[in-house]
Formats: structure tokens, C-alpha cells, sequence
């Protein structure tokens, strides 16, 4: 909404008038004339867009953190450290196989044993 009340008048008034007589195409980058300043306070808009939104994101990120761990040491350890494995090379088929392969290439140490 802050980004319309200050575009659509910007593309009315200062647009160049390439739309013509279609009013309703004023409001929008239609109105825009090539080489226009105003693509450069359409860019400086988006750039402020990016900013924002990435703050809010790693913003909701740190307050979701916090509850997830939270959750995951409520739950019994077999379930909180158990890991879905998929489509695996024919190499590591073989639990004893598995097993080292993630007590040295994963976490770098022992793990408990794995269930087929």
C-alpha cells in the first residue's frame, strides 16, 4: 500500500503520458517513458523491498529458533535425533555400512546404531 500511494502518482505526474488517453493506465509503468528517472525510484523501491522482507524473515528466523529447540529436547531422544534416509548408493545398503559412513563422514563421531 506505501508503495502505490507513492508510485501511482509519481507514474500519473511525472510518466511522460505515454499512455495516452487511458486513464487507468496512467496509475501504472505504462505512463513510464523510456530512459525515465522514475526506473530509478522503482529500483531504490525494490532494493528497499529486499531489505525489509529479509529483515523480517531472519526476525521470525530468531524467534522460531528458540521454540524449536525448545520442542526438540521435549521430545524422547529417539525421535528428536532420528534421521530419514533415501535412495541410498547400493555401497550403503547395509546398516554396519551406514553406520560408519555417517560416524565418519557426517557427524565425525560415534552414533547410534541404525534400524532398518
Amino acid at each position: 500500500v506505501p508503495l502505490v500511494i507513492v508510485l501511482c502518482p509519481l507514474h500519473f505526474f511525472c510518466g511522460g503520458n505515454r499512455a495516452g488517453n487511458d486513464n487507468l493506465s496512467k496509475l501504472g509503468m505504462n505512463n513510464v517513458l523510456d530512459d525515465s528517472w522514475l526506473y530509478w525510484v522503482h529500483c531504490a523501491f525494490v532494493w528497499y523491498v529486499v531489505v525489509v522482507t529479509q529483515k523480517l524473515i531472519f526476525s521470525a528466523h530468531e524467534g522460531f529458533l528458540p521454540r524449536r529447540f525448545d520442542w526438540l529436547k521435549a521430545m524422547p531422544a529417539s525421535r528428536a535425533t532420528t534421521v530419514l534416509v533415501e535412495e541410498l548408493p547400493v555401497f550403503l545398503q547395509r546398516p554396519e555400512k551406514l553406520t560408519r559412513f555417517f560416524d565418519e563422514h557426517v557427524f565425525r563421531r560415534p552414533t547410534s546404531s541404525v534400524k532398518s
